[in-house]
C-alpha cells in the first residue's frame, strides 16, 4: 500500500476536503470550502523565523496588557463602584481574554502552518478580533459599570463557549494544514 500524498497547501474541491478531513466537524469542512483558492500565509509572511516570533509573543500580551490596564483604570477612577461587587474588575478583563486567543492561533498560523490560506487568516482576524472581539471588549466595560451579577454569568459563558469554538478551529487547522 502506497504511502498517502502529501497535503496540498490548500483543498480545491469537495474530495480533497473530505480525504484529509477524518476528525474534522461538517462545519469546518463547509468553512473550508468557503475559502477560496488564496495565497497561503507562508506565501505572504516575508519575514524570517525569528522575526516571526516577536509578534506571535507580544501581540496576545499586549492585548492582556491592554485588559489590565482598563481593570486598573476603572478600579482607580471608580473605587466605589468597583468596590460594590468583586466580579467588577474580572469583567473588563475578561473581555479581553477572546481577542488574546485569536492573537495567539494567528501567531501560530504564521509561525507553524505556512500552508494554511491566507483567507482563513484573514477571516479569523476580521472575525475574531473585528466583530467579535471589540465589541466584546466593550461589552465586558459595559457590565462592569451597569450590570450585574448574572450578566457577568452570561458574559463568561459567552466567552467560555467563543474561546472553545477558536480552540476547536485551530485543531482543525492544525489538522489538515499541520
Amino acid at each position: 500500500m502506497p504511502p498517502p500524498a502529501p497535503p496540498l497547501p490548500y483543498a480545491r474541491t469537495a474530495e480533497e476536503v473530505n480525504s484529509r478531513a477524518a476528525g474534522i466537524p461538517r462545519a469546518f469542512r463547509r468553512l473550508m470550502l468557503w475559502a477560496p483558492p488564496s495565497p497561503t500565509v507562508g506565501e505572504e509572511t516575508k519575514l524570517e523565523r525569528p522575526a516571526l516570533w516577536v509578534p506571535a509573543v507580544l501581540l496576545p500580551c499586549v492585548v492582556l496588557g491592554i485588559s489590565a490596564a482598563l481593570t486598573v483604570f476603572f478600579y482607580t477612577d471608580m473605587p466605589d463602584l468597583a468596590a460594590s461587587a468583586p466580579w467588577r474588575g474580572p469583567a473588563v478583563m475578561l473581555g479581553g481574554v477572546f481577542p488574546a486567543v485569536v492573537m495567539v492561533v494567528v501567531g501560530y498560523m504564521h509561525l507553524f502552518l505556512p500552508r494554511a490560506p491566507l483567507a482563513l487568516r484573514d477571516a479569523l482576524v476580521d472575525v475574531g478580533l473585528g466583530c467579535i472581539g471589540v465589541p466584546l471588549w466593550c461589552a465586558g466595560a459595559l457590565v462592569a459599570c451597569f450590570g450585574s451579577a448574572w450578566v457577568f454569568i452570561a458574559m463568561a459563558c459567552l466567552v467560555a463557549i467563543l474561546v472553545a469554538g477558536v480552540l476547536a478551529f485551530w485543531v482543525c487547522l492544525d489538522r489538515v494544514y499541520g
